[in-house]
């Protein structure tokens, strides 16, 4: 393996686990192409452990946030040994919080840090629906 390989294939590891600036992760040229494809599997698990939580304190009574009060939310129920910010995606980005029926749906920007486009990275739950007596 040549150093060039290396590089391609440390470097974007260590910039994640590592390379952070200001809540976000930089990167250039063809570090960028690679953001998505080390990133995005990241950010799909952290929006899955977000929405959990939102669920959680749906059950519980609490409600959803607002879209206003979404990023308090995130910051008060999730930690992030990565970043300052664990209200911000991996890409910098706040997430979005939609409702959908009978659930909702949470959605990163994705790569490209662009909302509604076709590298969004979105997870949505369902409420439970309580048993109907017979």
């Amino acid at each position: 393996m040549n150093i060039v390989n290396l590089m391609f294939r440390v470097a974007p590891v260590a910039a994640v686990v590592y390379g952070t600036h200001n809540g976000a992760i930089q990167w250039h040229g063809a570090y960028g192409r690679a953001k998505g494809t080390l990133v995005a599997p990241i950010v799909a698990v952290e929006l899955g452990h977000i929405c959990n939580q939102l669920l959680y304190e749906h059950l519980q009574g609490g409600g959803l946030p607002g879209p206003w009060q979404l990023r308090d939310f995130i910051r008060e129920s999730m930690t992030s040994k990565v970043r300052e910010d664990s209200s911000l995606d991996l890409f910098g980005q706040p997430y979005q919080l939609e409702l959908l029926p009978g659930g909702f749906q949470l959605r990163s920007a994705g790569p490209d840090e662009v909302l509604s486009t076709e590298d969004d990275i979105t997870v949505a739950r369902r409420f439970p629906v309580e048993e109907q007596p017979e």
